[in-house]
């Protein structure tokens, strides 16, 4: 059993790690072995982030004392796992992660501000990256002036195959 001490101190780190970073999620790792939830932190930690295993009860104050509502506890079953990240792309590797082990269930998170539910925390985690997205972007704009050179292009180009064809007769 851990003393008030003890458990004002997790309160205390909880906090903290919740003001540095801008996004976290809440999941129940109670399915994982030791291997996959060590793999799991791995992953975490090299995208910049951390993981903190939790007692609901002090997440539950913590997040009264920082008023960050809009969490259900009520549905949440099993051990409560945060997981934290400087950027969205924490959403997709937990996602990614999930979908390959099905023991890490993924009960909410934290965007932008925001308490959000399992269907958007899917939703972020399957947009595609900053720098496809860039690229996309780059395509569209580029599709006017490309389709214009081809329009121009088009006279000259039928004008070759024509001699072409009339110079093979």
């Amino acid at each position: 059993m851990r003393s008030k001490q003890q458990k004002y101190q997790d309160a205390e780190k909880i906090s903290e790690l919740l003001k540095k970073y801008n996004y976290f999620l809440i999941c129940d790792f109670s399915g994982l072995n030791v291997s996959d939830f060590s793999n799991l932190r791995r992953k975490i930690k090299q995208a910049g982030g951390f993981a903190k295993v939790v007692k609901k009860k002090i997440l539950i104050k913590v997040l009264e004392q920082l008023a960050i509502t809009g969490f259900n506890f009520s549905s949440y079953k099993g051990s409560t796992l945060l997981l934290f990240g400087q950027d969205y792309l924490i959403f997709k590797l937990v996602y990614d992660f999930a979908k390959k082990n099905e023991k890490l269930v993924i009960f909410s998170g934290f965007f932008e501000n925001k308490a959000i539910d399992v269907s958007e925390v899917k939703y972020i985690a399957t947009l595609p990256s900053r720098e496809i997205l860039y690229g996309q972007l780059l395509s569209v704009l580029q599709a006017p002036i490309r389709n214009f050179v081809a329009i121009l292009k088009a006279p000259i180009r039928n004008l070759i195959l024509v001699l072409s064809s009339i110079s093979k007769k």
